[in-house]
């Protein structure tokens, strides 16, 4: 095997970070222990009778329905024999390992090279979403044949390989932005098929810190209660989007590289979200989504969309079987399905095997903000202000449009940043005569008209469904880079629920800024991830109005990475959610984050006593509480901690140590 370098050099917490790998083949979807586990196990049940239904859906002496040199999605031509051909290659590649027989061996292998000799092209505008949907059975069989047939070649390596380079790599689009929520991670689940099979370490780096870091179609685009980008919409794309996060995580973990710890565990967050929802407990929902949209209530009925539930056997062998954690609501949504001969390949009862964890991406400071800098942007007319009082920014002016140079004038009112960096506020109001009056915040990359800009902002007096309502927008000019390929827009579905005060937010990491939107200050929903190469070190972030004459907005609860720490105390926020996951011997606790907490404090007294013990504090959004007894109720106390303005006020919750 191929020994490299793998240098976990992750943005600034893991640069200085670099140990000796060596890429695992099968590595991808299944790993050789998964295959002799099955093997292991094949006649008992339910392993015997699922993969009886595989053995059945697999007959020898198949005949290919391709190959073909173009296939295309949307509009479909040739997809459909793409697909049942990519599915037959990844049956026979798990039937030669689990029967020994060679036959099924020869018969994926001559598939998959008929395929990579042939096809030469992609085309259509959603060929990326198949290539993702069927990512583990493709690189899933190749990778069994090539990891475990006696009969495959180095010949046969290198023309798989270059068939993945020239025709896949391209559709995951790292290093740029992903596209949204289940799009992104199906363009991702592709990216990290590729860099395995081809053992490439650098993009296997670069898959790496778009699963862990991309706001739009990685990790990041879920809450710490595990609601995913894709959970408003309907449970159909969420338990896609889900799925493939599951699957490279996975992936990840064969190749040596625990991501399931990132976050706070925040995968089985997700998986305990998705699953008491489906059995009828689930939570109350947090406004969220991702660049594609942001969805105020659950998405679909619970049970309304039944999945193959490989999913969530991936996640239990992940949690409860490898890190001994507790799962109470996916062991219940578990035991409502029947395993096939897709989930059984993931139901482990024993897993030995270990991964290295990687540190968390470093938060960004934020620091309260006494005073702006005028800059007139443009022929600004005079009567433009911002004045701070008791805490509200009241912002004064008239401007045009804010990403159109050729009628760019306002007056922003901003401070200068050094390198990576953030700027938070809440839009409380806006007031205006004009039709369309906007607010809101701005990252530029200097003071001339024709910069390069990304801002988000409330657009007030939108008609929606016959409502008058504000929306959140963004505006942006000249980018390198960015999700979709947009350059301006507004949130599609929402309907007249969004409301002033919103929060908004823009962030910048090396040359990709950030725009997010929240109702609380700290479950961020992405609504645009944009790229600016070779951006100045220096530029400038701040506040502004535009759209109309004589506009007024106010602002508080301003923060800047490049603020000078006074303009007020202010106690961190309370947490919108905090809840349990109980079982009989421990008590998971979750939270959503709260805007101005560093830490947070966990107390319990028994029953309904007074007596409140300290257990501990954290900067994590979870707490696992082992020292419970069977049957007892206990009560939680979490109170939000800021190393600089003390405590906020703290919630409480009751749990037993019982299942759910």
């Amino acid at each position: 095997m191929k020994k490299v370098i793998l240098a976990l050099a992750l943005a600034a917490s893991l640069a200085q970070s670099a140990a000796a790998f060596e890429f695992k083949h099968p590595g991808f979807g299944l790993s050789r222990d998964d295959l002799d586990y099955l093997k292991a196990h094949a006649k008992e049940e339910p392993y015997a009778s699922a993969l009886a239904e595989l053995k059945a859906a697999t007959p020898l002496g198949y005949r290919m329905r391709g190959p073909f040199e173009e296939v295309s999605r949307t509009p479909n031509r040739c997809l459909g024999e793409w697909c049942g051909d990519m599915q037959m290659i990844y049956n026979s590649a798990r039937m030669w390992y689990l029967t020994g027989n060679e036959a099924y061996a020869k018969q994926g292998r001559d598939i998959l090279l008929a395929w990579a000799k042939t096809h030469k092209r992609w085309s259509g505008a959603e060929s990326y979403l198949s290539m993702g949907d069927f990512a583990y059975r493709l690189y899933g069989g190749a990778e069994i044949l090539r990891g475990t047939w006696p009969g495959w070649t180095e010949e046969d390596t290198a023309t798989v390989k270059k068939y993945f380079l020239e025709n896949y790599w391209g559709a995951a689009n790292v290093p740029r932005p992903l596209r949204s929520a289940n799009q992104g991670a199906l363009q991702l689940v592709t990216g990290v098929g590729v860099a395995i099979f081809c053992d490439d370490v650098e993009k296997l780096k670069q898959c790496l810190a778009a699963y862990r870091d991309d706001v739009t179609g990685g990790l990041a685009d879920t809450l710490p209660n595990g609601e995913i980008g894709d959970s408003g919409r309907d449970q159909g794309h969420a338990y896609g989007q889900f799925l493939h996060l599951a699957l490279i995580a996975e992936a990840f973990w064969t190749q040596g590289i625990d991501v399931y710890s990132l976050r706070s565990n925040r995968l089985l967050a997700c998986a305990e979200f998705y699953s008491r929802f489906n059995v009828g407990k689930g939570l109350d929902f947090i406004p969220f989504g991702s660049e594609y949209d942001c969805y105020p209530g659950h998405g679909g009925a619970p049970g309304s969309v039944r999945k193959c539930p490989d999913l969530l056997n991936i996640l239990r062998t992940a949690y409860v079987v490898r890190k001994g954690m507790s799962a109470p609501y996916l062991e219940e949504y578990l035991s409502q399905h029947r395993e096939n001969g897709e989930s059984i390949m993931f139901r482990r009862d024993k897993d030995a095997s270990r991964a290295r964890t990687l540190r968390e991406q470093e938060k960004l400071p934020l620091m309260t903000v006494s005073k702006l800098e005028a800059h007139p942007v443009g022929s600004v007319p005079s009567g433009a202000s911002a004045t701070l009082r008791n805490g509200v920014w009241t912002v004064k002016g008239t401007g045009g449009h804010i990403a159109n140079p050729r009628d760019v004038f306002y007056m922003f009112h901003s401070l200068p940043m050094e390198g990576d960096g953030a700027i938070v506020v809440r839009c409380d109001s806006i007031e205006s005569d004009a039709p369309h009056p906007i607010a809101g915040i701005a990252f530029a990359e200097d003071l001339n008209p024709s910069s390069r800009l990304l801002t988000i902002h409330m657009v007030d007096k939108i008609e929606l469904k016959g409502v008058v309502t504000p929306r959140v927008a963004v505006g942006m000019w000249r980018s390198s880079a960015s999700s979709h390929n947009r350059f301006g827009q507004m949130h599609r579905r929402w309907d007249s629920s969004v409301t002033m005060p919103r929060w908004l937010k823009l962030e910048r990491r090396g040359d990709r800024v950030t725009a997010f939107h929240s109702i609380d200050g700290a479950s961020w929903s992405p609504m645009q991830n944009v790229d600016f190469d070779g951006l100045a070190k220096t530029c400038y972030v701040g506040l502004f109005v535009a759209e109309g004459e004589n506009v007024t907005a106010r602002f508080s609860h301003l923060r800047m990475t490049c603020g000078d720490g006074r303009g007020g105390l202010e106690a961190p926020a309370t947490p919108i959610q905090f809840f349990s996951s109980p079982s009989p011997k421990v008590i998971h606790l979750r939270w959503l984050e709260s805007f101005g907490a560093d830490t947070y404090r966990i107390e319990r007294a028994a029953g309904a006593g007074e007596n409140w013990e300290e257990l501990g504090t954290t900067g994590k959004t979870e707490w696992i509480d082992k020292g419970v007894h069977t049957g007892k109720t206990y009560r939680y106390r979490l109170t939000p901690v800021s190393a600089k303005f003390g405590e906020g006020s703290p919630v409480e919750l009751t749990a037993a140590a019982r299942l759910p």
